[in-house]
């Protein structure tokens, strides 16, 4: 989809869009749909607070800036098809991610689309939910992308637009006139530089603090 107007709003989709990370959402949901007990036993490892691989994980990404825990919680999708995962994305924004929707920020979304802006979902989760979650919202979107080989996944993300979304979105942004960006996410710091008004989701259970600056507007939750 591609719309004509210069005014541009870009949002982050995980703990702006819905109260939730879209990634091990997804990947929990698709664990289960598949019955895949080796897939949701290291998504449990790698997530609960009390496995020694999330604390290894928790340190890695603290001294290092390296998601280890992300990186192996991908890979339980190795070997699956590009249409069992697109069919997937659909059905896990239908059935469950409906309920984890952002009232407010679904508002803002919608205002923007109401004066004919574009909206742009920019979002480092995985491509089969934000292309579900896009056309659901009748928006355009970038994602971190899932590699392939012979029509099945590799487990290996061949782009991750953590901490990049302004060169993926470059493209669709030669035309702005004005740009409002809707995010929750501090590795979006570089996206907030380039807009001319910038809304920081702080989500319910967040210290509140203004990390982006005075300059920006803060919509709690």
């Amino acid at each position: 989809m591609v719309g004509k107007s210069k005014q541009i709003a870009i949002f982050d989709v995980c703990d702006t869009l819905f109260r939730t990370n879209t990634t091990l959402g997804f990947l929990r949901f698709f664990a289960d749909r598949m019955g895949d007990a080796a897939a949701s036993a290291v998504i449990r490892r790698w997530t609960s607070r009390r496995s020694p691989a999330f604390l290894a994980g928790a340190l890695a990404y603290r001294l290092f800036d390296q998601d280890i825990a992300r990186t192996r919680v991908i890979r339980t999708l190795h070997g699956y098809t590009r249409e069992q995962l697109q069919a997937a994305g659909d059905d896990y924004v239908r059935v469950e991610l409906a309920s984890q929707l952002v009232g407010p920020v679904h508002e803002r979304l919608c205002e923007h689309r109401r004066r004919g802006e574009r909206v742009i979902l920019a979002s480092s989760s995985l491509d089969v939910v934000i292309s579900a979650v896009a056309r659901e919202l009748k928006t355009e979107w970038v994602a971190s992308e899932l590699g392939y080989a012979d029509g099945r996944c590799t487990g290996k993300l061949v782009t991750d637009l953590t901490g990049r979304k302004p060169a993926a979105l470059a493209p669709l942004l030669q035309d702005a006139a004005s740009l409002h960006v809707y995010t929750d996410n501090r590795s979006d710091r570089a996206l907030l530089q380039m807009a001319d008004c910038c809304t920081i989701i702080l989500p319910a259970g967040s210290n509140g603090r203004r990390w982006a600056g005075e300059d920006c507007d803060y919509l709690a939750l």
